[in-house]
């Protein structure tokens, strides 16, 4: 899936507050990589030739009925991750009890 990483390059972030930070990227096809989804139906023409090639002949047109693209997250938390932050909230939630009583 991945050929020239722009859309792994185009990750940004922006802190929202001390609390939150909104994560995202603003590439159009990113969406559908994430959630997967269907492409609209649309009327492929030649651009250099005056027809099409395909294994069936030669086209002046093709009406390609769009793609059901999978979802493929490329942005989210691995269970790794998950576990790794869960394992650092409860470190530093021992440390402040440790404080309390101490």
């Amino acid at each position: 899936l991945t050929v020239s990483g722009h859309l792994a390059g185009s990750i940004r972030y922006q802190l929202m507050n001390k609390n939150s930070v909104r994560i995202g990227t603003n590439r159009v096809y990113a969406a559908i990589h994430q959630l997967g989804g269907k492409t609209a139906p649309r009327v492929i023409r030649p651009v250099r030739k005056r027809a099409l090639k395909t294994p069936f002949g030669l086209f002046a047109k093709i009406n390609h009925p769009g793609s059901n693209i999978p979802a493929r997250p490329y942005l989210g938390l691995s269970q790794a991750n998950s576990d790794a932050i869960l394992g650092m909230i409860n470190e530093y939630l021992s440390r402040a009890e440790g404080m309390k009583k101490g």
